[in-house]
């Protein structure tokens, strides 16, 4: 601070940082230091007009003086509506938004004006920069927030996800002011914010801290020959987003899809591993590689084995139909057909049970008042 106009009067800024950006908020402050038998009057003068005036009186008044505010020579203006000059004992304030670089000083009734204050404004807004580092044991993740341009006095907001709420010390871990610790996969962003009201920088890039992974649906535990299955890519905390979708399979590398890979006819060109990985649509963020999904698809046809009960029957009782198969509580749907015999040919007619065209999930099917001989399958 410097002293001026006989050691009465200093400018300030606060806070007191090196380096500002543009649309950030600082007070000048005009340091009265008063002496027995003054009294002061603060105001700010526009074309030779007080705004805001205030005095504050004393029993000893023997002086008046002003306080007026410039910014490169010039008078700064101030909305008429809003008091923005502040006024205590021995000072008086101005808040202002900082816009490019510029010179302020202020000055005492008719006296000289203090010595300039010089004030740098980079004229954008930083972005925040937000770094991973190497999983630890346990999966846990660090994630590390910086601004592009080294300054001072920042305090960094962490957001998982759409980035409605910061995180709290429920969400994550936090190590530090600017590092935070997690084992929850998901989409991590960071941004810093400092001043009175907060002036914010521009959020970081997003960072992805899990890893894709592929599922079988229907997830059956054997794949025959001849079944349309498909594989899914899940990406755990990305439900919120859009994703391009990054396939490695049998036989080819790098294929771009949806988040499904749909095999219409399964054979055994198809075994092997597969893989897959998401990158944010418009973002440069993407996740690990997933752990390998290992499918083999059995050459055996699946031969299912009919029974009926009972074996030996009259005239008009009812039978019931049993197909058992391997695996039997893994989504099986049952067809049921009656043999109708083409004896010229030798060959018969398969004539869908009446009620199980569209297949049944029981494995069983009663046949009601049999009257004769009969094949089923």
């Amino acid at each position: 601070m410097l002293p001026l106009y006989g050691q009465l009067q200093v400018l300030t800024v606060e806070p007191d940082w090196s380096t500002f950006f543009t649309g950030e908020s600082v007070k000048l402050m005009c340091d009265m230091r008063e002496e027995k038998d003054a009294d002061w009057h603060y105001a700010i003068r526009k074309d030779g007009q007080d705004l805001y005036p205030f005095s504050r009186l004393k029993t000893h008044m023997t002086d008046m003086t002003t306080a007026t505010f410039y910014k490169n020579r010039s008078l700064i203006v101030t909305d008429p509506n809003q008091r923005t000059l502040m006024m205590s004992e021995n000072a008086a304030e101005i808040g202002i938004q900082l816009q490019s670089d510029s010179s302020y000083t202020c000055k005492l009734g008719t006296g000289d004006e203090s010595q300039p204050i010089r004030v740098k404004v980079d004229p954008y807004r930083p972005k925040a920069e937000l770094r991973k580092d190497a999983a630890a044991a346990g999966g846990k993740v660090t994630l590390t927030c910086s601004t592009i341009i080294p300054s001072h006095g920042w305090k960094f907001f962490w957001y998982r996800g759409k980035k409605k709420d910061s995180l709290t010390a429920q969400d994550v871990a936090f190590l530090s002011n600017d590092r935070i610790s997690t084992s929850q996969g998901g989409v991590y962003w960071c941004r810093g914010g400092r001043g009175n009201p907060v002036y914010y920088t521009e959020y970081s890039n997003p960072i992805v801290t899990s890893a894709a992974a592929v599922t079988l649906q229907p997830s059956w535990p054997e794949i025959y020959y001849g079944e349309a299955l498909t594989l899914w890519c899940r990406i755990e905390g990305g439900e919120d987003f859009e994703w391009i979708y990054h396939w490695i399979v049998p036989n080819a590398t790098d294929i771009q899809s949806k988040n499904e890979y749909r095999i219409n006819y399964a054979t055994g060109s198809h075994n092997g591993n597969y893989r897959c990985l998401g990158q944010m649509k418009n973002e440069t963020s993407w996740t690990a590689w997933s752990p390998a999904f290992n499918l083999r698809v059995s050459n055996n046809k699946l031969e299912p084995n009919l029974t009926v009960s009972p074996s030996w029957l009259s005239s008009g009782d009812s039978v019931t139909l049993n197909c058992s198969v391997k695996y039997p509580d893994v989504g099986w749907r049952f067809y049921w057909y009656k043999a109708i015999p083409n004896l010229p040919i030798k060959f018969y007619t398969m004539e869908p049970l009446p009620g199980s065209s569209n297949g049944t999930e029981q494995p069983y099917f009663i046949v009601y008042g049999q009257t004769q001989t009969a094949g089923y399958v």
